[in-house]
């Protein structure tokens, strides 16, 4: 997040894997997702954000996430847009690299080499498997 950002709303979805900890922003088009922490991070560790709850935020477009969130982790295949997703705060090459992972189809591997390969930096293998967005989540 941006350091003039305000602080993001916060859902947790239960899932099959444990809670899902969703966070997002208003912004004048519609919410911005900047943060979908799942079970094993470290933002969702407090007492408070690991029960399991479903609560409704009131939004229509981040309610329905929330619940292809929990059909994904169900085992369902679902497609997720990109549209909702604060990207603003990711450098320009990590941008590249999850929209180019956001299209390999389910069930489909790939390698940082051909995702290097395929955003137009060959050799950039180790690039690519740097460029995951890892960001303290605000308390």
């Amino acid at each position: 997040m941006r350091s003039q950002d305000p602080l993001p709303e916060t859902i947790v979805v239960p899932t099959d894997f444990g809670p899902v900890l969703l966070a997002w922003v208003k912004t004048g088009p519609g919410p911005r997702v900047v943060r979908i922490a799942l079970p094993k991070d470290r933002s969702i560790a407090s007492p408070s954000l690991r029960k399991p709850r479903r609560v409704t935020t009131g939004d229509e477009k981040i309610d329905a996430l929330a619940g292809d969130i929990q059909s994904f982790l169900s085992g369902n295949d679902v497609f997720f847009r990109t549209d909702l997703l604060d990207l603003e705060w990711c450098r320009p090459f990590q941008r590249r690299v999850l929209l180019a992972e956001h299209g390999i189809p389910r069930g489909s591997v790939s390698t940082y080499g051909q995702i290097a390969r395929y955003i137009g930096v060959p050799g950039g293998a180790r690039a690519v498997g740097n460029a995951s967005p890892i960001i303290p989540f605000p308390s």
